[in-house]
């Protein structure tokens, strides 16, 4: 392909395939021997490299927006760049709220996409910016960053005025603030969610809500060992969550414990053994929970102590939250392969559930982050309907949306066993030919 006037006769795939071409290329040759060569091409190449992410933002706003991600088996185009591009978590999630936000963000996407912004500011704005409404207030908070940028601001100092934006753009607008608005006769709480997937609380209680919050919290405040290290506000904030999920039992959290690693690492079983010495028992105080055990044996290189989502816990941690928080507590067996629950039900048992909660942390679909204990539960193989048992061997936590799915496209999908045991369903595209099959009952 010629360069000059050639470039814009050339079709979006042939201008695709000449950008790999010459990525490839430069990739292939030596790096300079002078520091400053090396500085200002890497400069450039940043540069360039903005400019890609800017058009792949592009066109995942478009795959996106007439959801082609779930062509092949996709829930959502963050679960499709996760997948299929091999993105971390963070940076997919960027992407799809930087191709979103471009529609409203007029001056942000000029100049984004001629060059004249650098992507992490332009993520950084972005993202700061979704939760505001459209017109007015979307409007004001982008020129108030972009005015941050035109002085120079880096963008963790632009992050930083993006997690105060709402009440900048109210002082801007001369709003009065939530505290003066709302006034002072009802309790009132606002939670914001942060980038990171935590939150920010802020509010106001009457005198007697907050007498009454202090009084339920007030005995799960107390620093309960010497070896409690939580400063008051985290205390505070422990107490405030076991509140909430009446000490997690309804909230569908899970402890669970490999009690042979867990006991190999603290030279003792309590609190899972559920026959503590009379020296080792809580206090009685505690929060009591219910603990199911399914076997004991250590595999190396596993975690001692895990919660359902695949976030590991210290020993320490596992601990506490045990016997302090009222968290419902699963001790697998040997590889952390539950122990058989049953059969000849339609419906997996509410013991069969747990066990695979206990073995999964997501949904069996490679690649599906939905934790396993918001997942149905699918039969492998040739399905309920062609004979599958309800058996704890032929039975994978899936996805309500993957769920369905599977069902409906029974030649785009195979199965396989990984190394721990655990079921894999693996999405194929429509272009792609069917592997061989690695899992003798799917065929």
């Amino acid at each position: 392909m010629e360069s000059g006037g050639g470039l814009a006769n050339a079709s979006t795939g042939e201008l695709v395939e000449a950008a790999e071409s010459a990525l490839l290329e430069l990739l292939s040759r030596e790096v300079p021997g002078s520091g400053t060569a090396a500085l200002e091409l890497a400069e450039r190449v940043g540069r360039v490299l903005d400019l890609g992410q800017a058009l792949l933002a592009v066109l995942t706003a478009r795959v996106d927006a007439v959801g082609a991600h779930r062509q092949l088996g996709r829930q959502s185009a963050s679960a499709w760049l996760r997948t299929r591009l091999g993105m971390r978590k963070g940076r997919a999630s960027e992407i799809v709220t930087v191709g979103r936000q471009l529609i409203r963000l007029e001056e942000t996407a000029g100049r984004l996409l001629s060059g004249r912004l650098p992507w992490g500011q332009a993520a950084t704005i972005a993202q700061s910016l979704e939760r505001l409404p459209s017109g007015e207030d979307v409007e004001t908070g982008e020129r108030i960053l972009l005015d941050l940028v035109d002085a120079g601001a880096v963008p963790d100092e632009t992050a930083k005025m993006g997690r105060v934006i709402k009440d900048r753009v109210d002082e801007r607008l001369e709003r009065a603030p939530d505290d003066v608005k709302r006034g002072y006769e009802r309790s009132w709480i606002r939670m914001s969610a942060s980038p990171d997937g935590g939150a920010h609380l802020y509010g106001w209680l009457r005198p007697e809500d907050a007498a009454a919050v202090a009084g339920t919290m007030a005995p799960l405040l107390r620093s309960r060992t010497k070896e409690d290290d939580r400063d008051h506000a985290q205390r505070t904030a422990d107490a405030l969550v076991s509140c909430a999920t009446r000490g997690h039992r309804n909230a569908g959290i899970t402890l669970v414990v490999d009690l042979a690693a867990y006991q190999a690492k603290t030279g003792s079983s309590y609190p899972f053994d559920q026959r503590p010495s009379a020296a080792s028992r809580p206090p009685s105080d505690a929060t009591s929970h219910p603990v199911t055990v399914l076997g004991r044996g250590a595999v190396r290189g596993r975690s001692a102590a895990r919660l359902l989502d695949g976030t590991e816990l210290s020993v320490e941690d596992a601990r506490r939250v045990a016997v302090f928080a009222g968290i419902s507590t699963l001790v697998v067996g040997r590889s952390g392969v539950p122990l058989y629950l049953g059969r000849s039900e339609r419906l997996a048992s509410e013991g069969q559930r747990r066990a695979l909660e206990a073995l999964y942390e997501t949904c069996c679909v490679k690649g599906c982050t939905v934790p396993a204990h918001l997942a149905e539960i699918h039969h492998l193989g040739r399905g309920w309907s062609r004979g599958t048992p309800t058996d704890i061997d032929h039975l994978a936590p899936a996805c309500r949306w993957h769920n369905v799915w599977i069902a409906a496209n029974p030649t785009r999908y195979h199965e396989y066993r990984d190394d721990r045991g655990k079921a894999v369903i693996e999405v194929r595209a429509p272009w792609e030919t069917a592997p061989a099959s690695r899992h003798p009952e799917a065929a």
